[in-house]
C-alpha cells in the first residue's frame, strides 16, 4: 500500500487518521506492517473474516454493504431506463468487446452505465451505493471461486444481449438480477460460515417487487 503521507494527501486527512485506519486494518487480519516494507495487503482467511463478524462494528458494515446491495438491485430498473436510450453502436461494441475479457463483467457494465446517467442525482445515487458495495469484494467472490464469478458473467452478459436488442425491460430485470444474485450468493453464505444470521433481515426483492 502507498506510505501514510501518500494516503494522507490522497485522501485529505491526517497522517494519525490514516495510521489508525491502518491498524484497525491490520487487527482485523486485512494488513501487515513489515520493516522496510511497508503495509502489505494480506489474502483474508477464514480464520480472521470470522473473527472479523464477530465485531461489533464489522456487523454493523455488513449490514449497511448487504442493504447497499439491496438498493442496487431496486435502483437497476429506473437505472437502465434512463440509462439504455442513449447508448449507440459504437457503445455497445465497445462494451460487447470488454465483457468477453477474464473478470467479472459487471465492472464493464456498471462503468458504461455510469457514462450515459447523466441526471446527476440518479447518478450520484448509483455511485455512493456502488461504493459502499466495495466492502464485501471478499464477500462476493472470493470464497464462491471461479463458478460464482461464472454464474454472474452470463446474467450480465445476457443483460448485455438485451441492451443490444432493444429490449430495455429485460435489460433492466438482468442488470436486477446481477445484483440480486451477490446479495443472495453472500447473504447465504455469511449465515452458512459464520452464523451471521443478521444477514437474514435484509429482503432480496423479487423481480415483480422492482417493476
Amino acid at each position: 500500500m502507498p506510505y501514510e503521507a501518500q494516503l494522507a494527501k490522497q485522501y485529505g486527512v491526517s497522517a494519525y487518521t490514516v495510521r489508525k485506519a491502518l491498524d484497525l486494518l491490520e487487527q482485523r487480519g486485512y494488513t501487515k506492517t513489515l520493516n522496510g516494507k511497508g503495509t502489505m495487503v494480506l489474502t483474508p482467511d477464514q480464520l480472521n473474516t470470522k473473527q472479523s463478524l464477530m465485531d461489533f462494528t464489522t456487523k454493523r458494515d455488513a449490514l449497511t454493504y448487504l442493504y447497499s446491495l439491496q438498493l442496487m438491485v431496486l435502483l437497476s430498473y429506473p437505472v437502465a431506463a434512463y440509462a439504455a436510450p442513449h447508448f449507440n453502436e459504437n457503445d455497445l461494441v465497445v462494451l460487447g468487446d470488454q465483457i468477453k475479457k477474464p473478470g467479472i463483467a459487471l465492472t464493464s457494465l456498471f462503468q458504461m452505465i455510469s457514462k450515459h446517467l447523466f441526471l446527476e442525482p440518479l447518478q450520484a445515487i448509483w455511485h455512493e451505493t456502488s461504493k459502499i458495495t466495495e466492502w464485501g469484494f471478499y464477500f462476493a467472490f472470493y470464497p464462491q471461486g471461479t463458478d460464482a464469478i461464472g454464474q454472474l458473467n452470463e446474467i450480465t452478459r445476457r443483460a448485455y444481449h438485451c441492451l443490444r436488442s432493444g429490449k430495455s425491460a429485460e435489460f433492466a430485470e438482468n442488470l436486477a438480477d446481477s445484483y440480486r444474485m451477490i446479495l443472495a450468493s453472500v447473504q447465504a453464505y455469511m449465515v452458512k460460515q459464520y452464523n451471521f444470521t443478521e444477514a437474514l433481515s435484509v429482503q432480496v426483492p423479487s423481480r415483480d417487487s422492482i417493476k
